[in-house]
């Protein structure tokens, strides 16, 4: 099987280091797996980008370009750095049919690199691995307390809109009709996205499975925890937390 991972980047982020080590993993298991990436960093010869000055230019300011229909929103939350329409047209279609996957997997595919409408035109399976809320929202990548995703967003607090025909309910009219009939599996790595995805108006008719981000074992192995806490100097008869950022 043919698998193609679509990542806006390859080693840059959570989520484009989930959607990496997923890559390496299939090809030491000797499964065909390509990357298809806006940005690259890493020096994987399965790993697609941009060859030409020009097209690294081009997608080095992308992602600013993604973010203009947000000056219309003078009272957006500026704390909220992301918010995206994925409106930039390009060739991602034309690249995909050239590699001819059995199966697209799509992770962080933001920052202007694959369109809305990009998925509708994909004849391929897909499975989406979700980092985040995009997927369901109008633009938003976290909803905070807000659940107008459960509907068909419109008002949204995050562009300080009280218009229900606005940016997000225009992104969320795109997403109904791309998604509309779409071969797709949603895959999340946490229970608490699964159930946003299910009760949302855009993936909720689509099968959602709970798949953990993985790792390689060869580097991440279990130990007795007595040992680990002498080596890393942490006090033997306490609780200890943990918080990843």
């Amino acid at each position: 099987m043919k698998i193609l991972i679509l990542s806006a980047r390859d080693l840059r982020g959570g989520a484009a280091r989930a959607a990496y080590r997923l890559h390496q993993g299939l090809l030491a298991a000797q499964v065909d797996s390509q990357m298809l990436v806006q940005n690259k960093l890493s020096d994987c010869n399965t790993v697609l980008a941009p060859k030409s000055k020009i097209q690294r230019g081009i997608a080095a300011i992308k992602p600013a370009l993604d973010q203009l229909p947000l000056n219309l929103y003078r009272h957006r939350d500026r704390t909220i750095n992301i918010y995206s329409s994925q409106w930039l047209p390009n060739n991602i279609v034309a690249q995909i049919e050239q590699i001819n996957p059995d199966v697209i997997n799509l992770h962080w595919v933001n920052g202007g690199f694959v369109p809305i409408e990009a998925l509708s035109k994909l004849k391929q399976p897909l499975v989406w691995t979700l980092h985040d809320m995009w997927a369901f929202t109008g633009g938003c990548h976290y909803s905070d307390t807000c659940d107008r995703y459960i509907h068909s967003c419109g008002a949204c607090p995050q562009l300080g809109s009280d218009r229900d025909w606005d940016l997000s309910r225009w992104n969320w009219r795109r997403k109904a009709k791309a998604w509309h009939n779409l071969n797709l599996t949603v895959i999340t790595p946490s229970k608490w996205l699964a159930s946003c995805a299910k009760s949302s108006s855009l993936l909720g008719n689509f099968p959602v499975q709970v798949v953990a981000n993985g790792i390689d074992p060869q580097v991440y192995q279990p130990h007795d925890p007595l040992f680990a806490r002498k080596v890393f100097n942490l006090p033997i008869d306490k609780k200890l937390f943990s918080l990843v950022l």
